[in-house]
């Protein structure tokens, strides 16, 4: 029930503020300008490539740091379909890359971790496309390269992007070219009733204050500041949720953090770094007038990076958390036609036989760390198979579901 919240927060990138596909194509050519003036790929690389490509990656999807695969993983962890640059790589072949203990192909958790790097948010689709194209250009051009260290200085350089401020202050230049309009107005008339309904906002995002007014005044107008409670900037989300830091003030005219000790959080001030417990510390929304701790189902943050803005604050503090995810609106549209229908059904069908199936066979060692192995039973060569084949299926009607 969102008529409980009584505290409601927002991320700023993709949540507050959507962004065309301009920006993704702006963070290509910064990337891909980097590798060849800094890192000194070849100079030919620049003028091949491509540029960005929105129908290549979605989030959701990973990349083998040790090999340069784009991989998209089952429910099991299992790599079901992978590219090599721009093109896909056999099952056989896939299937002999990624063998675990029992030949079920699962990756155990160890293993995922130190090979995929998971590409969760929007910005990371500019990763995927790069990284492809890339490789793609070293197979045509047969020029021999280590696929760990081209991937390694693909997702530095777009990175760098990020942290160099370059894209940002791009961005802040010419706002029209590359924030979503919203000639309506429906942003500003949310916070409004937000506030008009009693509710406590706050703006909690790892961008810089300047980007982050520049960003909203053009979006919501000169007096943004007021529709907050608590605006805060360079979070550095994850950590704001896992560390105990105190918050700092951010001088508004300058941008200059100031050293002086915060004992509240005042609604015409911005601050960075500090930390979820401080925040509720702080404002006193961690307890209610009579000093009793209140409920995290109260408070309501959204955002677009389920690692990055919702995991934490979920899991240690038990707030509801949104993930605001613009593609289901296209989405919603494929999902009404009939043949994606048909398709869902029977990967729906082919997903619950598969969980019958493990249900009946029991937990399998592969899946699970080696101190597991002594007391599981493996599965047998025929129960690898038959759920092997429930996956085939099911990402052979995956695809046929994607290509609608």
């Amino acid at each position: 029930d969102l008529g409980s919240a009584e505290v409601v927060g927002f991320d700023y990138d993709y949540t507050l503020v959507s962004y065309t596909q301009e920006l993704q194509q702006l963070i290509y050519e910064m990337a891909r300008d980097r590798l060849v003036q800094e890192l000194r790929f070849p100079q030919d690389l620049a003028a091949d490539l491509p540029g960005f490509d929105p129908g290549f990656a979605v989030r959701g999807i990973a990349v083998d740091r040790s090999n340069a695969w784009i991989c998209s993983l089952t429910s099991r962890y299992r790599v079901s379909v992978a590219f090599y640059g721009r093109e896909r790589v056999s099952e056989e072949e896939v299937q002999r890359m990624y063998s675990s203990l029992t030949g079920a192909g699962i990756l155990p958790p160890e293993e995922r971790k130190r090979r995929m790097r998971p590409l969760n948010d929007l910005f990371s689709t500019v990763e995927a496309c790069l990284l492809a194209d890339v490789v793609q250009w070293f197979k045509d051009q047969k020029i021999p390269f280590d696929p760990s260290s081209v991937v390694s200085d693909v997702l530095e350089s777009v990175g760098k992007a990020h942290t160099s401020g370059a894209m940002h202050k791009a961005v802040a230049e010419d706002l029209d070219r590359f924030i979503e309009p919203d000639e309506h107005g429906h942003l500003r008339q949310l916070l409004e009733r937000l506030q008009a309904a009693g509710r406590k906002t706050m703006l909690v995002s790892n961008s810089q204050f300047w980007y982050v007014d520049a960003g909203m005044r053009h979006k919501v107008g000169a007096g943004w500041r007021d529709l907050f409670d608590v605006v805060v900037v360079s979070a550095g989300k994850p950590a704001f949720y896992t560390l105990n830091r105190p918050f700092r003030e951010v001088s508004q005219r300058t941008g200059r953090v100031k050293f002086k000790p915060i004992t509240a959080l005042e609604p015409d001030e911005v601050y960075t770094a500090g930390s979820i417990g401080e925040l509720m510390r702080l404002t006193g929304w961690g307890r209610s007038a009579d000093g009793v701790p209140v409920d995290g189902s109260r408070f309501l943050y959204l955002g677009d990076s389920v690692f990055a803005d919702l995991v934490e604050a979920r899991r240690l503090y038990g707030w509801v958390t949104g993930a605001i995810i613009s593609e289901v609106c296209h989405e919603s549209r494929v999902h009404g036609g009939r043949d994606w229908r048909l398709a869902w059904h029977i990967l729906q069908m082919l997903t619950k036989c598969s969980e019958l199936c493990q249900d009946a066979m029991g937990p399998d060692p592969g899946d699970r760390g080696p101190e597991h192995h002594k007391w599981m039973r493996p599965h047998s060569e025929e129960d690898t198979a038959i759920l092997n084949s429930l996956e085939d299926l099911a990402a052979q009607y995956r695809r046929r579901k994607d290509a609608c």
